[in-house]
């Protein structure tokens, strides 16, 4: 069995309303290459093998504001679990 050296991010995109938003661009970054992928047709995401770090989630979708959350601890073997919340732009 070998060591597991790194960690995972997951969670579901909603709105201001509770509705699951899914096609939402999340991108996980802490100054490395970043990671990027879309909410599922549930508005859940994931984000496996996350090494060990401080990270910065945002989540993208036209017609909202978009989501920034910093100083996301991720460590070995556990899972951060992290539901943003979308707000709808004024005006749309």
């Amino acid at each position: 069995m070998s060591a597991q050296l790194t960690g995972e991010v997951k969670g579901t995109v909603t709105d201001t309303a509770g509705e699951t938003l899914p096609g939402v661009t999340l991108t996980l970054s802490n100054g490395e290459p970043p990671h990027t992928i879309v909410s599922d047709a549930s508005g859940r995401f994931r984000f496996n093998h996350v090494q060990a770090g401080i990270y910065e989630l945002k989540a993208v979708m036209p017609g909202f504001a978009t989501y920034d959350r910093k100083n996301i601890q991720v460590t070995v073997g556990q899972t951060v679990v992290i539901d943003p919340v979308l707000t709808p732009e004024r005006g749309v």
